[in-house]
């Protein structure tokens, strides 16, 4: 089995406005035996979340959020790259399966999907997802 990919929401690029305190939730929902997985910044290659950092959430499934920009964050226009490992799991386990989201927060206002994908597979493999992040102020 390859990698199946189910898309809800796909966009290759944002625009957040950091004078409008505009913000990005990225969220992995992993269901497996063990997820591997990293979210790094492709300008600075600087590592901003993985399957190494507490998860926000174990059960039912487990999910890790991180909130983008934190004040070490660079804030200038760049994309971030999500990359997801799959291991071999032999019949009769349950495939690997990571729900990626990304959502855009805008103060006041409703929370704007940006990408919500899920990605399944048995098979050794890593699958890559690619995000724009455009910057501006005011």
């Amino acid at each position: 089995m390859a990698v199946q990919v189910d898309i809800t929401k796909e966009s290759v690029a944002v625009f957040v406005d950091l004078s409008a305190g505009e913000s990005l939730t990225y969220r992995v929902t992993a269901q497996g035996p063990r997820p591997i997985f990293t979210l790094v910044d492709s300008q600075t290659k600087k590592l901003l979340m993985s399957n190494k950092d507490a998860p926000v959430q174990i059960m039912p499934s487990v999910v890790f959020e991180r909130r983008w920009p934190l004040i070490t964050d660079r804030k200038q226009p760049t994309s971030h790259t999500m990359g997801f490992q799959f291991l071999d799991l032999p019949p009769p386990a349950p495939p690997m399966s990571y729900r990626y989201e990304v959502e855009k927060n805008i103060p006041g206002g409703p929370t704007e999907s940006v990408i919500d994908i899920t990605y399944t597979s048995n098979e050794r493999e890593s699958f890559f997802q690619h995000l724009q992040v455009n910057t501006f102020a005011g």
